[in-house]
């Protein structure tokens, strides 16, 4: 798989290459190693502060991580100085397939409730009609270690999951490579769209205002820092 150009943000490379060139790449180039595509928003930038790169599961190098909102983007660019595209998720993980399609790749689903990947499949056998549905699961907890061995055995070149809550985002984290050589990718906000769903707001996340007061001082020291190395 091509490498792409990338900036550090707290130790983490965050792609700096345009769209157009990675999701050409993601979508057509085979895959030889286990890979994980990542979009993070402004909170993850927050977090990869506060816990750190190993707890935020980007530690081995194997993750490919893309700015998922222009908020994220922007706190990025006032952390390094360089600006960096935003992806949108939708769109990202639609052109990936599309490309995916042309060479008849193999995609496995993973979500929380079964109607909802009945729906994604189906969708998908209208939209990608040469694209192979290789297996679909509901993440169990009590029987997480079947869903691996399920993922690894249908030789999969894709795993998109729609997941949500910080015990999936370690699970995939720390198991993802188990998959075989695919590119997985959590994207709950795709799920969402494609089984027409709207995202619903949530008030509650004003009361993250005061942590993203914090990021912006360990923002302007890195850059700081940045410049004195």
């Amino acid at each position: 798989m091509s490498t792409f150009d990338t900036v550090p943000l707290f130790n983490v490379p965050i792609v700096s290459d345009q769209p157009d060139r990675v999701v050409t790449s993601l979508g057509t180039d085979p895959h030889d190693d286990p890979r994980r595509l990542v979009f993070v928003n402004a909170w993850d930038v927050c977090r990869l502060f506060t816990v750190g790169r190993k707890r935020s599961h980007l530690a081995d190098g194997s993750a490919i991580v893309v700015a998922g909102s222009s908020p994220a983007a922007w706190f990025i660019r006032f952390g390094t100085g360089r600006a960096v595209p935003v992806f949108d998720r939708f769109h990202t993980v639609v052109r990936c397939l599309t490309g995916a399609e042309s060479r008849n790749a193999r995609v496995f689903l993973l979500g929380h409730r079964v109607d909802h990947l009945q729906r994604i499949e189906a969708n998908f056998r209208s939209t990608f009609p040469a694209l192979q549905v290789a297996g679909r699961s509901v993440v169990a907890w009590n029987s997480i270690d079947s869903v691996q061995v399920g993922i690894r055995k249908s030789g999969s070149h894709y795993v998109l999951a729609g997941l949500v809550g910080r015990r999936s985002e370690r699970w995939l984290g720390d198991n993802f490579q188990t998959f075989g050589p695919a590119l997985t990718v959590n994207a709950f906000e795709v799920f969402q769209r494609m089984i027409g769903e709207t995202r619903r707001l949530r008030l509650w996340r004003i009361l993250r205002l005061p942590a993203y007061l914090v990021l912006l001082v360990a923002l302007l020291i890195h850059r700081i820092r940045r410049r004195g190395g």
